[in-house]
């Protein structure tokens, strides 16, 4: 089962609630829930009922429900703040984190998904069969199914069994993917890729 991050966008701004959505979801190695506040009033509720991993909030909405109350009632949502370049910086100290409308969607996508990429890679690591791991190994030596069966003693139905299972537990679905995955995870090494 693929496990999901929840988020909430708190900010009155239409286009920066989808923009913010859309960098969040371009990218698939943590796939994330996201829920959409527009209006101060409705924070608590929205928080209430996502109960999110991440609020990345605009500090307008503070007068409402300010950061150390969402501390005291969600002390498990890590809160970032989501600065223009108007926003006060003695706010910031008042959140876990922060992002500005301003940042490239890379370092966005950094700053919110980094720590749930981490945690997710070590679980479903862990989470592998031995044998799921070995066909990582061959997948990314550049195998066939025909021939990692061959390998493994393994009918070819199994191998494609296999194939599906790696991909659900990991999220990944490229060849290129399970190699960056299999040598970060220490599987095999580059040396071992190249003289494949």
């Amino acid at each position: 089962m693929t496990e999901h991050i929840n988020i909430v966008v708190a900010e009155p701004s239409d286009v920066i609630r989808r923009g913010i959505r859309s960098v969040l979801t371009a990218d698939d190695s943590v796939p994330a829930i996201i829920a959409e506040v527009g209006r101060a009033e409705l924070l608590r509720e929205s928080l209430l009922k996502n109960r999110p991993d991440v609020l990345i909030v605009n500090p307008v909405f503070g007068a409402h429900l300010p950061p150390a109350a969402i501390r005291r009632e969600f002390p498990d949502t890590r809160c970032v703040m989501l600065s223009s370049s108007h926003a006060d910086a003695s706010a910031k100290s008042l959140f876990d984190d922060m992002i500005s409308v301003g940042d490239s969607a890379h370092t966005i996508r950094e700053q919110i998904l980094r720590p749930f990429a981490s945690r997710k890679s070590s679980r479903n690591h862990d989470s592998l069969s031995q044998r799921e791991k070995d066909v990582v190994v061959c997948v990314v030596k550049g195998m066939t199914n025909r021939q990692i069966a061959d390998e493994l003693h393994l009918s070819h139905h199994t191998v494609g069994t296999h194939r599906r299972n790696i991909s659900s537990k990991l999220g990944i679905h490229s060849t290129s993917g399970l190699t960056v995955y299999a040598i970060s995870s220490k599987l095999i090494s580059l040396e071992e890729i190249n003289g494949a």
